[in-house]
Formats: structure tokens, sequence, C-alpha cells
């Protein structure tokens, strides 16, 4: 996962401070100001919050910022073998998504199918936007079987990545668009409006995602 992520934050402008197998420290100029994610591919979480102050020593002595606490997001990637996970885990991982010590916690969870499967970034829209792939990651929801979901694992990535943006479609596509929408049926109109509407930079977390999904659609 680490060198699948550093191909997407470079592609957005980001440079590696740091650049290990399984650790990433990274940094872009946004304006005045930099911001930086420190990315760890971890196999357990039990020690996230006690460890952090190590992490955090261990970037404050590679840069002088005097923002650096506030800019810094924590990235854990927590490969499992299935998913969803167990209530337990998402507990674990609420907990750790909502310490407000040193810096911002995010958690993504993936499997090894699904990460074989997170190829060309280019493709991340395309999938996100195709009603087949949501109707059928609804259904991979309800059935409790998101293991293999491509589906699953980018909307996570525009959930836990807020750099991540859904292109405006132009003015020169709204015809295209509004054919398109009259094609649709009641149901599959309603999944390309939310699709369309979600604000996914306030989404916290995975499971305020599915919250809102089953509410709206």
């Amino acid at each position: 996962m680490i060198e699948k992520l550093y191909t997407i934050f470079e592609s957005e402008g980001f440079t590696s401070i740091t650049k290990e197998d399984n650790y990433l420290f990274l940094k872009r100029k946004d304006r005045e100001k930099f911001e930086y994610y420190v990315i760890e591919e971890l196999t357990e979480l039990g020690n996230i919050i006690e460890n952090q102050t190590q992490i955090f020593k261990k970037i404050k002595q590679q840069l002088d910022d005097k923002e650096l606490e506030k800019n810094t997001t924590y990235l854990i990637c927590f490969k499992n073998d299935k998913l969803p996970l167990s209530s337990m885990d998402y507990k674990q991982i609420l907990e750790i998504e909502e310490d407000s010590y040193y810096f911002r916690k995010l958690v993504l969870t993936y499997t090894q199918d699904q990460l074989t499967k997170l190829n060309d970034t280019d493709d991340f829209t395309k999938i996100i936007k195709d009603i087949d792939k949501f109707e059928k990651f609804k259904e991979d929801c309800k059935n409790k079987n998101l293991s293999e979901s491509l589906y699953e694992i980018v909307s996570q990535l525009y959930i836990k990545l807020p750099f991540l943006k859904l292109p405006i479609i132009s003015e020169s596509k709204n015809i295209i668009l509004e054919e398109y929408r009259a094609s649709l049926d009641e149901n599959e109109l309603k999944v390309l409006n939310f699709i369309e509407n979600i604000d996914i930079e306030n989404i916290q977390d995975s499971n305020e995602f599915y919250s809102e999904l089953e509410e709206k659609v």
C-alpha cells in the first residue's frame, strides 16, 4: 500500500522527506503553509495512541515548523484478511481517529484483493461515478462482503484524502449529462445525485459514509 499511496501523493504535488518500506513522511506547500502526511503500514492497532509520541518526536527532529503538529495527518494503513472488520476493530479505529493529541489520525483498512485491483489513479473518478459499481457496492455492504470491493477502497481514499476531488463537469458536457439523466429510472437517478452531491471532505470515517449511503439512497 505504501507504494500505491506514494504514487497518489506524488501526483498531487507532495514530495517525500522520508521513504522506507513501511513508512512515508511527505510534505506539500499549500499557499503560505506546508501540509504533512505520515503514512505507516501496521499489522495491529493496539499501541498507536501510546506510540504516537515517538512518531511526533521523529518528525520533529527532521523539521523545524512551529505548525507541524497542527498541519500533520498520521495515516495508518491497516491490512486485513477480510472486510468489514469486527465491531471491536471499528471501535478501536474510532478511538484512534477521535484521539486529539499531536496530530490528526486516520485509519485506512484494506485487503490484499483490494490492493491488487488498485491500479491507475486516473480511473478513480470513473469508478466512484459508475452506477453499476455503486449498486454492487451497496449490495456488498448489505451482505457484509467487502473484501474484494474496489469501490469500497476507492471511496475510502476519497474520504481519507481530501485533496482528491471529483472533477467538475464542464458546460460542454451538460447537455449529454441531462440526456443521460433522462434515461435513468427513479432509483438510478437517486444514486447519481448521491454521488454528485455527497460532501466527501466533511465525512471523517467509513462508518459515517455507510450511514449517509443508507439514509440518502
